[in-house]
Formats: C-alpha cells, structure tokens, sequence
C-alpha cells in the first residue's frame, strides 16, 4: 500500500472571524508559542489589538467582525494563526508533500518552506494588507455557476475574481454594481454568497497597491523552498528562481 501524500491548503482572507484562535491558544502549546511569535509583529505594526479579536472575542460579536474584515487587519490575522498552524503540525512530526495557499495564504505557505522568513514574511503581509485597503473600497461574491455561464451575465463594473471550481466562480466590484448583480442572481435563481472582504479583491482595483508590494518583497531575503509550494500563477511547483 502506497502511503498517503499530505497536502497543507492555506486559506484567503474570507475565513476569519472572532475568536478564531481561543481553542488552539488555550489547550495547543506548540500553537500559542507561534502565535505568540507571530502576532506581535502584527500588533506593533498596526497597533490594534489582534489577540482580543481572535483569542478573547465573542464569535458572534458583529462590530469585532466587521474591524477584522478590515484588509490591512485581515491579512496579518490570518497569516498569524496559519503560521501557528504549520508551526504545531510540525512539532508533530506531520510535514506535508506539497503546499499551496490562496492569496494571503501563499504567503504562509512560501514562509512554512523557508523561502520568507517569520520576520520578513509578516513585514510583507502588513506591507501588503495596508496597500490593499488603500486602494478603492468593494465587494466580492461567489456564484454557484461555471466560468462560462456568469462571464455571460457579467453587467459592467464587475470582473471575474477567479474560478474556484467548475460550478464556483468568484466575482468582484463596487458595493452597489455587486448589490445589484447579487439581485439579478436571485431573480435567475442562482446562488450567491457574499464574501467577508473590505474591497474587490483580485481585480483591476488592486493594481495599485503594486508598488508597495513589490518594495517591501524586494527588501526581504527570498530562499528556494525547502519543501514543494505549488506557485498560484504557474500552477506548478515554485521553482528557486521563481522564489
């Protein structure tokens, strides 16, 4: 029998929410002692407290979930509790075949490999997030249909943020052109589910917050991965000169 080959999949922005992190913190030391190296960086960067919203608060608590959907805080967040969550899978001894991460969750792949330092990794994530949430605010909305069919009915305004499945494809754009997209889906009895984000991700919006990114990758000493990260632009593994 051949054994099983492990695959680490390290989630977008999207996926946090309050208190996300109190279980592991309190009865996971491996995972408190990565976290409690991680988020600080975050914290002094920032200066919120990151550590009451995913340690402390109440899930259901509405205006802490709306300050973590905030892309600058976001996007550390998330990194913090996926480094913690490598980093406690590996004092296990369990280490994956491959990697790979979607959006913010590349950069916490590329860090578990040894291509990024903690250090440097978390300084691009801040660089990252603060860039993002600089530039125009907007939405995101993930439709149950294929790439095909909803590039069919894209109004003006809005673009193909990327295709998750055969039958998911995510869309991004202002509030109001989505708010009205998201009607017009309903009417066609079409699923659609908004995305916890603060802007349209993954779109032609973004591209100005490409310099900041660039400069703060550009001062971080980048290694070739030390285990196998598949490279969200190629599709393939990333290679040492891609790294």
């Amino acid at each position: 029998m051949h054994k099983p080959r492990l695959v680490f999949l390290f989630p977008g922005q999207g996926s946090q929410h309050p208190g996300m992190a109190r279980q592991l913190v309190d009865e996971v030391p491996a995972f408190r002692e990565a976290f409690d190296r991680a988020l600080p960086l975050a914290e002094a960067a920032l200066g919120v407290d990151l550590r009451a919203w995913l340690v402390s608060a109440d899930p259901a608590d509405a205006e802490v979930a709306r300050q973590l959907a905030q892309t600058h805080c976001a996007q550390p967040a998330l990194f913090s509790v996926s480094y913690a969550l490598a980093a406690w899978l590996d004092s296990l001894g369990i280490r994956p075949d491959a990697m790979i991460g979607h959006s913010i969750g590349e950069y916490a792949a590329a860090c578990h490999a040894g291509v990024l330092s903690l250090e440097d990794a978390m300084a691009a994530v801040i660089a990252r997030g603060q860039a993002m949430f600089e530039q125009p605010p907007g939405a995101m909305l993930a439709v149950r249909a294929g790439l095909d069919a909803v590039r069919a009915l894209l109004p003006e305004g809005i673009e193909v943020a990327g295709c998750n499945a055969p039958a998911l494809t995510v869309v991004a754009g202002g509030h109001e052109a989505i708010d009205r997209f998201a009607q017009s889906l309903e009417k066609s009895e079409i699923d659609a589910t908004r995305l916890r984000v603060s802007h349209a991700f993954h779109s032609a919006s973004m591209e100005g917050a490409l310099p900041r990114v660039s400069q703060a990758l550009a001062q971080a000493r980048l290694r070739a991965p030390s285990l196998t990260v598949y490279s969200c632009v190629s599709g393939a593994p990333l290679q040492a000169h891609e790294a």
